[in-house]
């Protein structure tokens, strides 16, 4: 996958792919890295124990439980309303606080590593596309400007309300995992999984992965973004704590993710053909492009 890490890291996937991070945190050089690191901290720490405050606790350690096979929140549906068929209340939803603050926490950094998944595959009018873990649908809005036809999952009620309030009635939008994919085979021209597949257990990551590339066309592409195991100590430090804060199981998700390999052995070990990558935030995550196999 990628030899080395940090600024001088290098891609394998592609002969001629452009080498080295791509800095989706801003800035360059150690005080910029430590700014950013310090600025990501402290806002996230700042809002969530805000909403912390205002939301009471789901169990003990107030985290996110990793996504299973089976979910909780009942069968896969599609919302074409202001609220997600299934819709059960913020209480039976254990990401419910982490809608309330993710545009404002999260969002940011999302968006400058989207932009560089954009750039390995642009979009193109008519393209068919599914962000799986869809979130608020930020990531489906800016598909939607290019001129996409927008389809989402999330396994969470309440990213997807927010979601549906964004997008409105012409957006596919439906309740699920990803591990078992709500739509028949070849729908789609790009499955996007975006920050995801860290959340998932390794059978449940297999699963997903093979559903992705279930659904997707034969000329078609997946994107997805995850953790590196092989990050600079400053950026994992970083990561670290960010998803600590998103609760202590998903926390132990994540570790046993990069314990596993991270993304890059999750998709050595997935029906693709890796055709491009990038390497972000500073070292601690891939953006690969995956043709189907």
């Amino acid at each position: 996958m990628v030899k080395g890490s940090g600024k001088n890291a290098t891609s394998s996937v592609v002969p001629g792919t452009s080498p080295g991070t791509n800095h989706a945190w801003g800035g360059s050089g150690a005080w910029a890295d430590a700014a950013t690191g310090a600025t990501t901290i402290a806002t996230a720490v700042m809002t969530i124990h805000h909403v912390r405050r205002t939301f009471p606790p789901l169990d003990d350690d107030r985290g996110l439980r990793p996504p299973s096979t089976t979910s909780a929140l009942g069968p896969a549906t599609s919302s074409r309303s202001g609220m997600p068929p299934g819709y059960r209340g913020a209480m039976g939803d254990p990401y419910r606080w982490i809608a309330e603050v993710y545009d404002l926490a999260v969002e940011p950094f999302q968006r400058k590593i989207r932009e560089v998944g954009m750039a390995l595959y642009p979009p193109r009018p008519g393209m068919e596309v599914l962000d799986v873990g869809c979130g608020t649908g930020s990531h489906l809005a800016r598909y939607r400007e290019a001129g996409c036809v927008v389809h989402g999952l999330d396994l969470s009620p309440a990213m997807l309300a927010k979601a549906a309030a964004r997008l409105g009635d012409d957006a596919d939008l439906r309740l699920g995992d990803a591990a078992a994919l709500p739509w028949p085979d070849g729908s789609f021209d790009l499955v996007v999984a975006q920050t995801v597949l860290h959340e998932l257990d390794a059978t449940s990551g297999k699963a997903a992965m093979a559903e992705m590339r279930r659904v997707v066309r034969d000329d078609g592409k997946v994107l997805v973004v995850d953790h590196r195991p092989d990050a600079p100590r400053g950026a994992r430090a970083v990561a670290n704590v960010v998803e600590f804060l998103a609760g202590i199981r998903h926390f132990r998700a994540y570790r046993a993710f990069l314990a596993a390999g991270g993304l890059p052995a999750l998709v050595a070990d997935a029906p693709f053909t890796p055709a491009r990558e990038k390497v972000v935030a500073r070292g601690a995550m891939s953006v690969v492009l995956l043709s189907p196999t």
